[in-house]
Parts: C-alpha cells; sequence; structure tokens
C-alpha cells in the first residue's frame, strides 16, 4: 500500500517539476514527452485494471480492496421500486430539460444546505466536472494549489489552461495528514483556488470538523476558492467520522460527486457540481451551455431511481 502510494508520489512530482526544464505550460502538449510519460504510465487505474484482468483476481469470491462500489446492472437498479420499469419504457425521448430534469436537479439540491436549483451542474461524471470546473474558473498565470497525491487529472487539467500548480503534499510521516500550517504558506497572491479530494485518493484521509473549521478559516482570510472532489464520500465505513460535504461549511466552496464509485453506476456516467456561490455557479453553467448540458432522459429517469433509493444501494 506505501509502495504504491510512493509511486503514485513519484509520477506526480515528475509531472509538477515538468515546468521546470523550461517548457511552456500552457497546454498539456507542451511537457516534456519524458515527464509526461512518467507521470501518466502505470498509474494506480491502469494498474488496478491489469491486476483484475488476472487469473488469481478472477478466482476470487470477494474483493475486499475495490475504490468503488460493486456495479449494479439495470435489472437490478428497476427492482428497487414496483412498477418502475413500466414508467421508463414511457419515458420521452425528445429533447431534455438543460442541466438536467428539475426532479433530478431537486434531488441533488437536497443533498446539501442552502444549495437551490442554480447551484446545481449535472456533468457527465466528474472527468467532465473537472475539466468544466477549470475551463470556467481558472485563467493562464493563476495559481492552484492541488492535495497530493491524488488522480492525476487534478494536476493535468490546471496545467493544460496554463496555470501554476503547486501540489500540497500528504506526507506518511505524518500518517498522511496534511498540514495546514504548510498549506498557509503555499496559499499565496494570485492563488485562484484550493483542490482537496475527501476522502482522499490513495491514503484514505478524512478530516474532522475541527481540521475543516481551519481549512476554511484559511482560505476565507485570502478569499481562496475551496475545490473538493467528493466522488469516495460514504464508500468507507469511517467516513461517518470525517466531514463530508464541504461546501455545507464555506461559502466559497465547490463540491464534486457522483454516482460512479459510492453508489457503484459508473455507467450512467452522472456527476455534479454544487455550490452555494452562484457567482461560481453562474460560470460554471454558462460554460456548460457552449457544449453538451443535456442528460439522457433513460440516463436521468435511472439516476433519480438511484437517489431515491440511496440508503438501499450504499447498504448493499
Amino acid at each position: 500500500m506505501i509502495e504504491g502510494i510512493a509511486m503514485s508520489i513519484d509520477r506526480q512530482k515528475a509531472l509538477v517539476a515538468a515546468k521546470e526544464d523550461g517548457s511552456s505550460p500552457s497546454c498539456v502538449r507542451s511537457l516534456p514527452s519524458s515527464a509526461f510519460r512518467r507521470a501518466m504510465s502505470s498509474t494506480t487505474r491502469q494498474l488496478l485494471q491489469e491486476f483484475f484482468e488476472t487469473p488469481l483476481a478472477k478466482s476470487a469470491r470477494y474483493n475486499l480492496s475495490a475504490s468503488a462500489g460493486e456495479p449494479m446492472t439495470r435489472e437490478q437498479l428497476l427492482a428497487l421500486e414496483e412498477g418502475v420499469a413500466a414508467s421508463m419504457l414511457e419515458t420521452s425521448l425528445d429533447y431534455p430539460r438543460r442541466h438536467g430534469s428539475a426532479a433530478l436537479v431537486d434531488a441533488i439540491a437536497g443533498h446539501y444546505q442552502g444549495v437551490n436549483d442554480d447551484g446545481v451542474a449535472v456533468t457527465s461524471g466528474l472527468d467532465d466536472a473537472l475539466g468544466l470546473l477549470f475551463l470556467a474558473l481558472v485563467k493562464p498565470g493563476e495559481r492552484v494549489v492541488v492535495l497530493t497525491p491524488s488522480y492525476p487529472p487534478h494536476l493535468l487539467l490546471p496545467h493544460s489552461r496554463g496555470a501554476h500548480v503547486v501540489p500540497w503534499e500528504a506526507r506518511p510521516e505524518n500518517d498522511w495528514v496534511p498540514d495546514l500550517d504548510e498549506l498557509r504558506e503555499l496559499v499565496k497572491p494570485k492563488t485562484r483556488l484550493v483542490l482537496v479530494t475527501f476522502p482522499q485518493n490513495p491514503t484514505g484521509f478524512m478530516p474532522g470538523q475541527s481540521y475543516v473549521d481551519t481549512l476554511v478559516e484559511i482560505l476565507r482570510e485570502r478569499e481562496t476558492l475551496l475545490i473538493s472532489d467528493e466522488i469516495y464520500s460514504g464508500l468507507p465505513h469511517e467516513s461517518s467520522k470525517g466531514v463530508n460535504n464541504l461546501s455545507d461549511h464555506y461559502e466559497h466552496a465547490v463540491t464534486m460527486h457522483g454516482l460512479s464509485k459510492t453508489y457503484g453506476l459508473p455507467g450512467l456516467r452522472v456527476g455534479w457540481i454544487v455550490s452555494r456561490d452562484l457567482g461560481v455557479m453562474w460560470r460554471i453553467r454558462k460554460e456548460r451551455e457552449l457544449f453538451n448540458c443535456y442528460v439522457a432522459p433513460p440516463v436521468d429517469f435511472l439516476a433519480r431511481l438511484a437517489l431515491r433509493h440511496e440508503g438501499t444501494i450504499l447498504n448493499r
């Protein structure tokens, strides 16, 4: 486990260091090819995919170390509610409402405090959400602080916008607890945002209330956005001991979540961005409208069904 995390850290350091050899940061393609390969080759996801294809992995009766819920079938999902299969067959395939149906947006907003429909943007999974966030919120030359080790696109995407990416490293000698005093030093003028993942991938760190209070205090003093990738929220059993939904705790926090990991529904490709900062959300939603701001009606239907039966799905 520790060795795997160390490998991830080394690859991400290589990515961040790529700027230092004189290459232009204006786009991902400007990164030196060797640094890019080191950063992206043999990622945790690729290693896991390769492992799960081995005869040894396929012969196992139980999977005790997955980073996502067991995927559901459409039949299993429809079986959660009597008569719902017939209702799905009646779903119109006309052009859908922008940004998802009102029922889906309301269901998502209901998971957060003080969030209305204008504070929700439905996306095609979190990869889509991440790209949308950096496109809408980050300009070339701005400073972005990223908690590492992390999902590689957390580093690559701000690089692609020409941002100056600064790693905020969680270290094994500190039991993988990110140092808030270090963050105080990292958040300098022109720092546009700080990006965290809670529960952190791959360390599993979850912040307590006092930790979150201090984190928010630091960012509020510096008028800095907080982006919280919470795709693993609810997955670990110990998550109840930590703080979820950071948008509930900071008025300038932007939370990302979705159905892929915790719910075991990655095939639906449904994610969302939520914030009480309606100025930020206006920019995100307007950027979304330049591309594809629709959710396919059958997908919308199944996503609403999953959220209605969230307790049953999470307790499988």
